[in-house]
């Protein structure tokens, strides 16, 4: 160093960049401490507002890790299918309860590294974003039909009176319903994965069926006072669940073996069971379809013992559709085969005298319309329309992620808020557009998968894993004109992105065919 350098070196300023960055330094530290003082002492209150800055940290971190070409596909559809077994299997009302966290439930346990390996996957891997992107891009309306639903939800959220439990809600079903769609469209577009699911599907009813015999012969949920400690959550919607359900007037158990309602049992069931069809009728072996037809009295015994009209109308619209999808099939398959061309024909007679039967049969009037007992939940759900209308045309753009209960303000017989349509739920939390976009979104699936079904010279059995996968949506928007809990929702979710996949695979065959 100089003379005058060493002279005037006092007078010189700090470099403005090494002083700003220290300035930045001390700011970040003085800010981390503060929120964690502040995320100390009002957790308890706080959890969720003060845990979205965190969750937003990470996905920027997430976003910005460098590209590798590498995708976790293995783990993902590992996690994927653990997820719905987890969903189908457990019940949600038993889990851990540590305050102020929410419960540690199965499903949560494992939707948080589902998300985690989906999210890095996608940021890391262009090969695993471009394959998704063409999944996707088989029913593009359809897909951007599925993103408007969630905006339309995440806005409404700003017109909640708590929009702190909105916030939560919309959190939960972007995990569990629209992230569950996405990664269901690429697990099962993979070759096979969606047989692996159907019989998945099979196993699991199975299961629950063999649940509901053992909880019908004690009259009580079989867990009962066999609870461990630490899976046991003193709230009263856990403890309604622990007691079972009863028919009012009549006082006959209602099974819900592993749901948390007859209800809910029953829709899983009166859904399910397309996919015991299509294993019974086209399943690997003779074996296997005779076991699959052998599941199906255990599903039926199952429904009655719900006391449930909605699964039992549920499986006989599975059992004429199924006909109905038998006679496509057939016919494709054989131009020269009368079975075909008879079954489809016939279905409109079928079904009108189906529902001639309905009305004429005492026993299958009683399991489809009810009897007298049946007849406070249809005066329900009439006075819920009432009362729900001119809240809805109100407010149309909806009241926020589930208000819908609490706006409607309907108090049942045990003094609870109860909403009975899942529709008219819908409309009061994300408005009238939330839902119209939400059955277009599932009416065109469902329309554009038929279509390729009908329209295809050829039948492959990706076209029969889409009939039978349709059929369970289908059943799905029937049941929800009576049942509006959400319990199964990522299921059908699931579903739903199933039959993206095999609209992908579909149209991959067709191109294949062409270039041929």
């Amino acid at each position: 160093m100089s003379t005058s350098e060493s002279i005037l070196a006092p007078y010189y300023k700090r470099p403005f960049k090494r002083l700003t960055r220290r300035r930045l330094y001390f700011a970040i530290g003085g800010f981390a401490f503060l929120y964690g003082l502040f995320f100390g002492v009002t957790t308890i209150f706080l959890l969720v507002q003060l845990s979205i800055p965190l969750v937003l940290l990470a996905l920027l971190v997430i976003w910005m890790l460098p590209e590798t070409g590498r995708a976790s596909l293995g783990l993902l559809e590992r996690l994927f299918f653990i997820f719905i077994a987890g969903l189908l299997c457990w019940p949600d009302y038993l889990a851990i309860a540590i305050p102020p966290i929410p419960w540690i439930t199965v499903v949560r346990l494992v939707v948080a590294p589902l998300a985690l390996v989906f999210l890095v996957s996608l940021s890391q891997s262009s090969k695993f974003r471009n394959e998704l992107k063409g999944i996707l891009g088989a029913a593009p309306v359809v897909a951007k039909l599925l993103l408007a639903f969630w905006l339309v939800a995440a806005i409404s959220v700003a017109f909640s009176e708590t929009p702190a439990s909105s916030l939560n809600l919309l959190i939960v079903y972007t995990l569990n319903w629209f992230m569950v769609a996405v990664i269901a469209s690429y697990v099962l577009a993979q070759p096979g994965r969606m047989r692996t699911f159907a019989y998945l599907i099979w196993f699991i009813g199975i299961g629950v069926c063999i649940i509901g015999v053992l909880e019908a012969r004690r009259g009580a949920v079989v867990w009962l006072g066999h609870i461990p400690s630490f899976l046991q959550i003193q709230v009263d919607s856990v403890q309604r669940s622990l007691a079972g359900s009863f028919r009012a007037g009549v006082g006959v158990h209602r099974v819900q073996s592993k749901f948390t309602t007859p209800l809910g049992f029953a829709e899983f069931l009166g859904c399910s069971v397309s996919f015991v069809f299509y294993i019974a009728v086209f399943g690997n072996n003779k074996y296997v379809r005779a076991m699959a037809a052998l599941t199906v009295p255990l599903m039926i015994y199952n429904i009655i013992k719900t006391d449930s009209r909605l699964g039992m109308v549920g499986f006989s619209s599975a059992i004429l559709l199924s006909v109905l999808l038998w006679g496509v099939v057939e016919w494709k398959r054989d131009r020269n085969s009368i079975l075909g061309p008879a079954a489809i024909f016939s279905f409109p007679a079928a079904v009108v005298v189906f529902i001639s039967a309905s009305f004429f049969v005492g026993r299958l009037r009683a399991l489809i319309w009810g009897t007298g007992a049946q007849l406070d939940s249809t005066d329900a759900r009439i006075e819920q329309l009432h009362l729900g209308i001119p809240k809805i045309l109100a407010q149309p753009w909806g009241y926020g992620v589930g208000r819908g209960g609490i706006t409607l303000g309907y108090v049942n017989q045990a003094g609870e808020l109860s909403i009975d349509n899942y529709y008219l739920g819908m409309a009061l939390d994300y408005g009238i557009i939330g839902l119209l976009i939400f059955l277009l979104m599932f009416f065109l699936l469902i329309f554009k998968s038929c279509s390729i079904i009908v329209k295809s010279r050829e039948i492959h059995e990706d076209h029969i894993l889409l009939g039978f996968s349709v059929i369970c949506l289908i059943n799905f928007l029937i049941i929800k004109t009576i049942f509006s809990q959400t319990e199964s929702h990522p299921f059908f979710f699931a579903v739903f992105g199933g039959c993206l996949a095999l609209l992908y695979r579909l149209k991959g065959r067709q191109a294949r065919q062409c270039d041929r």
